[in-house]
């Protein structure tokens, strides 16, 4: 075939391309019938034909220790059983560039060390801002694991229960007080792609298998989570703490941050499953999703968001500026909607949630399509992605 043929075969191929595109209805009315085709799907077939992210859903592997990939350090250094690779480059560059020779002979023990260390330091009297001033040493799968072993789960349970009882108090009070341990577990211990190879890395991420296991160490991990984010909705409503600028402005990026990780939870179908269906239902025996066990939990999951989409309802610009963490619930509610349709369980999360009409028509219009592109995506989609998707060109 000639070059000339060639271009006039793929200017063909291009204008059939476009006559296609142009042919499509955006209307309401269309966008509303293919939603609706879409939920239908789900039903029937159990899986989301929308969820092209599913095929990135990791192993229970850790991360890489040297260039941070999700679920791919299945390559474990065999002298400090301590340090976790993706392959033999990662593992060679951690060698070589990332101290890992000289750290080896002792890693071990300074990770059983570091482990129970810091959550001695999470169970001690210390204020708030030195339990999580040490997190970072737990970046490493080594010491993570031995933390683990020695009762973490445990520990930022019962940290997040305090928080959600005192953090309004504690922010009012400012200084070194106002700091929000739920935001830096979210943001430090549960952060995907802690580390890297070229010395940046990501605050976009979630680490999936850090997330899963702490969701599976108790039957309310999850709703522990939640209540420590609603009080923290509640901190930012605070009239008194709108006096204060800079620790309003500090407390509603903590609620930002952590609403945003619960769209990263929800943009995958593992943490998504363990949320819903919890630890103590066997996930995967025929008919677990009918349960009353599971139809309660998430019951009661909506109950919790019913008051938090009240709360951010009700907000004004200054308590709420450009409705950032109302957006950020009604996405997160939105979410939960969709995977309660995949995976069958038979409940009305959207009737739960009992919104107004003008609340209703943002969730309709605005938090259900984000919410189809953060699944599709597997990932909380970014400003372009959100543009397209609201503008109707979707792909």
């Amino acid at each position: 075939m000639s070059k000339n043929d060639h271009l006039k075969k793929k200017k063909i191929e291009a204008d059939r391309v476009a006559s296609a595109i142009s042919s499509i209805d955006f209307s309401d009315d269309a966008l509303s019938r293919v939603e609706a085709s879409v939920k239908k799907d789900i039903l029937r077939s159990g899986s989301n034909p929308f969820i092209a992210g599913e095929s990135a859903e990791r192993s229970d592997f850790p991360e890489c220790d040297a260039c941070g990939s999700e679920g791919t350090g299945m390559l474990r250094c065999s002298r400090c059983e301590s340090a976790f690779y993706c392959g033999k480059d990662c593992q060679k560059f951690a060698w070589k560039e990332k101290g890992h020779k000289l750290a080896c002979p002792t890693m071990k023990e300074d990770c059983r060390r570091t482990g129970k260390e810091i959550v001695a330091l999470l169970n001690g009297p210390d204020p708030p801002f030195e339990k999580v001033a040490r997190l970072e040493e737990l970046d490493g799968e080594g010491a993570y694991a031995s933390a683990v072993k020695s009762g973490l789960h445990c520990a930022l349970r019962k940290i997040m229960l305090e928080e959600a009882k005192e953090i309004k108090l504690r922010y009012r009070k400012g200084g070194l007080e106002a700091i929000s341990c739920t935001q830096n577990f979210v943001c430090t211990l549960f952060r995907g792609q802690r580390v890297s190879r070229f010395g940046y890395t990501t605050f976009s991420k979630l680490d999936s298998v850090r997330v899963a296991g702490y969701l599976a160490s108790s039957d309310d991990a999850f709703t522990i989570l939640l209540d420590s984010a609603i009080a923290i909705i509640e901190a930012v409503k605070d009239r008194m703490l709108l006096r204060k600028a800079f620790n309003h402005r500090h407390m509603h990026s903590s609620a930002r941050d952590v609403w945003a990780a619960f769209s990263m939870i929800f943009a995958r179908k593992r943490m998504s499953r363990a949320v819903l269906f919890g630890p103590s239902v066997a996930k995967k025996n025929k008919g677990a999703e009918d349960s009353a066990a599971v139809r309660d939990r998430v019951h009661f999951i909506g109950s919790r968001f019913r008051y938090a989409l009240k709360l951010v309802g009700d907000s004004d610009e200054k308590q709420d500026p450009n409705s950032v963490i109302e957006a950020n619930v009604n996405q997160v509610a939105a979410m939960i909607s969709l995977r309660c349709e995949e995976f069958g369980i038979p409940v009305d999360f959207d009737g739960l949630l009992k919104l107004g009409r003008m609340q209703l028509q943002m969730y309709q219009q605005m938090a259900k399509p984000l919410a189809l592109g953060n699944i599709q995506k597997g990932a909380i989609c970014n400003n372009q992605d959100a543009k397209r998707i609201l503008s109707g060109n979707a792909t």
